[in-house]
């Protein structure tokens, strides 16, 4: 019966009188339930930037997705918590750390928060990147203390593993892993560059030549760039 009187174009708009119990259910969000939903999400966006919180995190529908989930928690953290948490432990350094002795500074331990995770991953990509600081100095960037006996106090060139001395003098020095021998410089067994083609020597003593240096001068310096 229903479908016959009340469903179709040629009963569209025909109102539907319930009796006997029957109730109507609406299974769907009418243009002004729309309307206010759609503000209401607004107006929490509204107030989630006005406290420096990304929209994201609100949970509406739509705005996040898993990366920029992420990227917003730890902009969330670095942008707004961090700060605040500094603001409201300097006040407290002023005046309740005196009271506990000079040196006494109150502070958070940035290691315990799971958010800043990729801050994290980033500085030790690039502490481990770096090729001038010794072992101990890596360690130190990263929170750790140094190795005993100061065999940290050593640096990797190249593949090869160079001990400092605490004044900065090279103490011992290991072999250099992705060099032949005969061609490394601190190696015992060092020959020397290979030598160069004859006419490689030859044309390169030429060149200076026309460019004004003496036969002598083109000479001595072809001796140094090919040894011949």
């Amino acid at each position: 019966m229903i479908d016959n009187q009340f469903s179709g174009a040629e009963n569209a708009g025909r109102p539907l009188l319930l009796e006997g119990g029957l109730d109507w259910v609406e299974m769907s969000l009418n243009p002004k339930n729309m309307e206010f939903l759609n503000g209401k999400h607004s107006t929490a966006r509204d107030i989630a930037l006005a406290f420096g919180v990304p929209p994201m995190l609100l949970g509406i529908p739509g705005d996040a997705t898993y990366s920029n989930y992420a990227e917003a928690k730890l902009a969330l953290w670095t942008d707004t918590v961090l700060p605040l948490l500094g603001v409201v432990q300097d006040g407290f350094n002023r005046w309740l750390s005196p009271l506990y002795g000079d040196g006494v500074v109150l502070w958070y331990d940035e290691e315990t928060i799971p958010a800043l995770e990729p801050l994290r991953k980033q500085k030790a990509d690039r502490v481990n990147a770096a090729t001038t600081m010794t072992i101990n100095e890596k360690r130190r960037a990263m929170g750790q203390d140094d190795l005993p006996s100061h065999i940290g106090d050593a640096i990797l060139l190249d593949g090869r593993g160079i001990l400092l001395g605490l004044d900065g003098s090279i103490v011992a020095l290991g072999v250099n892993a992705n060099a032949d021998p005969a061609q490394d410089p601190l190696a015992d067994g060092y020959t020397g560059p290979p030598p160069a083609p004859a006419a490689d020597a030859a044309k390169h003593r030429a060149l200076l030549e026309k460019h004004g240096y003496t036969p002598e001068k083109a000479e001595r310096l072809t001796k140094l760039v090919y040894g011949a």
